[in-house]
């Protein structure tokens, strides 16, 4: 009942993290346009935005991910488009050169 208001509603009160997120700003059918934004403890807000477009890895996880798409690669080789089959090797070049660097020399 609550996003159907929104809309309608002369005072919208929600987290930065709805705020910032066009997807969810659209699925709330929020508009910013001719719209007064105040936000409350502002000093979090850098914060908020270096969480929300952060991302944790470790070379564990790194590695998973990259003997799945290389799985996925062997399996679908001959049905890949050239093009497709030059993205997936990107991605595993990627994947092992961040795997590289997180892997502190013995």
């Amino acid at each position: 009942a609550a996003r159907t208001a929104i809309p309608d509603a002369q005072l919208v009160l929600l987290p930065y993290a709805a705020l910032l997120s066009r997807t969810t700003r659209d699925a709330l059918g929020l508009k910013l346009s001719n719209a007064v934004v105040v936000v409350d403890e502002a000093h979090n807000l850098i914060d908020t935005l270096n969480e929300m477009h952060s991302v944790s890895a470790t070379a564990r996880s790194l590695s998973e991910l990259g003997a799945q798409l290389a799985q996925y690669e062997e399996k679908y080789r001959t049905r890949l488009k050239p093009s497709n089959r030059t993205l997936v090797q990107q991605l595993l070049f990627v994947l092992r050169a961040l795997r590289k660097a997180l892997v502190v020399p013995a």
